[in-house]
C-alpha cells in the first residue's frame, strides 16, 4: 500500500511507498518524537522495528562492526544537529539555535565521497520521495553515464537529484575533501512547517533551488543534444555518400576550372597557351627555370593599339589622299567667246536654247558641288 505524511497541523509533506522507511532518528536513539504523522491512504502491511530490536540485534557474535559503524553514524548526527549543517553552510540566513534548522541537520544523510567516487542519484519514484542534495564542499563534477563532463559543482550548490537521474547523469568526486549531504524532501517540508511560522531561510532555500535546477537543467539538455549529435543514424551512410561524391564533383570542377584558365580565348576561338619565350641573355639554366623569374607581363596587339598615342581620323580624311584638287572655273566661257565671233544667225528655238544652256552651265554646278563637298 500507500501511506500520507502529515504534519502535526495535517499538513501534507509527502507520501511513502512499498518498501519505504521512517522513523530512523527515533530507532537510533537521536530524537524522541516523530516529525511526522503516517496516515494510511489504502489497505497497506506496515512492520514495526523498535529501537530495542535493533541493540538486540547488534549484540550478536557477528555486531561488532555494525555496532562500530552505528556509533559513528551517531556521532556524526549529533554534529551534524551541533553545527547547524547542511543548512547553516549555505548562505540563506539559517542558525544553528534554529529549532528547524537543528531538525533538518538531524534527518540529513551524509554522503561520503573521496576522490574519483561516484553519487548516484535516487529517482523521484523513490519509495522515500524525491530527495535533495546538498553540496558544502571539494570539487566534483556533473557527468553523463557516458562519462561526457556537464558542469563543475562549487560549494553552495543545491542538485535536485530527481532531476539528475531523469537525463542519466551523476556526480563524480573530483577532490577528496568532498562535503555532501542528502536530504528527503518530506522531511524538510515537515521542518520548515513545525512551528506556527514558517521560517526565512526556507524561502532562500527555494530560490537557491530553483535558480541552480534551472541551470542545471540547460545544461543537462545542451549535453545530451551534443551527445545525440554525435551517435549512429540510419541515414549515415547516406550522408556519408553525398559527401563523398559531392567532394569529387568539386575537385572535377577545380579541374576544369583551371584547364580553361590555361586556354587564351582570342574571341573567335580558343588558342593553347603557349610558354613564354625567355630572354636573350638567358643561357641553359635560366632556360629551364625562365617560369621562376619575373618577366615583363604579355602586350597583345589590340592593347599594343589601344596603348600607342594615335588617333585615327574620321571621315574622307582616313583615306591616303586627304585632300582633293581644287577644280577654279573660268568668268568667261568659251562656248560665248566663239559664238561673239561668229556672224549672227537666227536664234534656235527654245528647246535647243536651253539644252545649250544646260550643257554650257554642267560643268560650273560640278565643279561647285565638288569644292563644297572637299571644303565641308
Amino acid at each position: 500500500g500507500s501511506v500520507d505524511l502529515e504534519t502535526r497541523t495535517g499538513a501534507p509533506v509527502g507520501r511513502l511507498g512499498v518498501g519505504g522507511a521512517l522513523g530512523d532518528t527515533e530507532a537510533l536513539g537521536l530524537f524522541n518524537t516523530c516529525v511526522v504523522t503516517a496516515r494510511a491512504a489504502a489497505h497497506c502491511r506496515l512492520l514495526r522495528v523498535t529501537r530495542e530490536a535493533v541493540q538486540q540485534a547488534l549484540l550478536g557474535p557477528h555486531g561488532k562492526d555494525m555496532r562500530a559503524g552505528f556509533k559513528r553514524l551517531v556521532e556524526s548526527r549529533r554534529e551534524q544537529v551541533h553545527s547547524g549543517r547542511p543548512l547553516c553552510g549555505l548562505k540563506i540566513g539559517a542558525s544553528p539555535d534554529d529549532v528547524t534548522v537543528k531538525t533538518v541537520a538531524l534527518q540529513a544523510e551524509r554522503v561520503p565521497l573521496e576522490s574519483g567516487e561516484l553519487w548516484e542519484p535516487v529517482p523521484d519514484d523513490d519509495p522515500c520521495g524525491p530527495r535533495v542534495g546538498v553540496f558544502l564542499a571539494g570539487r566534483a563534477v556533473v557527468e553523463l553515464k557516458s562519462g561526457r563532463e556537464v558542469m563543475p559543482i562549487t560549494a553552495g550548490c543545491i542538485l535536485l537529484e530527481g532531476v539528475l537521474s531523469e537525463f542519466g547523469a551523476r556526480v563524480r568526486a573530483v577532490s577528496s575533501d568532498c562535503e555532501a549531504y542528502r536530504v528527503r524532501l518530506f522531511d524538510l517540508l515537515a521542518a520548515s512547517k513545525y512551528g506556527d511560522k514558517v521560517p526565512d531561510w526556507f524561502y532562500q532555500f527555494r530560490l537557491l533551488e530553483n535558480d541552480t535546477t534551472k541551470h542545471l537543467r540547460s545544461k543537462l539538455v545542451n549535453t545530451r543534444g551534443l551527445v545525440n549529435n554525435k551517435s549512429t543514424h540510419l541515414c549515415d551512410p547516406c550522408i556519408r555518400d553525398w559527401a563523398a561524391r559531392r567532394k569529387e564533383s568539386v575537385r572535377r570542377a577545380e579541374m576544369m576550372r583551371a584547364e580553361k584558365a590555361s586556354v587564351l580565348s582570342t574571341g573567335k576561338g580558343s588558342v593553347p597557351q603557349l610558354p613564354l619565350l625567355p630572354p636573350d641573355k638567358f643561357g641553359t639554366t635560366g632556360f629551364r627555370s625562365w617560369d621562376k623569374v619575373p618577366l615583363p607581363p604579355l602586350v597583345y596587339p589590340s592593347s599594343k593599339s589601344r596603348s600607342s598615342g594615335k588617333v585615327l581620323p574620321k571621315g574622307l580624311a582616313s583615306y591616303p589622299v586627304l585632300r582633293l584638287p581644287k577644280i577654279n572655273s573660268e568668268p568667261n566661257l568659251r562656248g560665248a567667246k566663239e559664238a561673239a565671233r561668229r556672224p549672227s544667225r537666227a536664234p534656235p528655238s527654245g528647246r535647243s536654247l536651253s539644252r545649250e544652256r544646260g550643257a554650257a552651265t554642267a560643268p560650273v554646278t560640278t565643279a561647285i558641288a565638288v569644292d563644297t563637298a572637299v571644303s565641308s
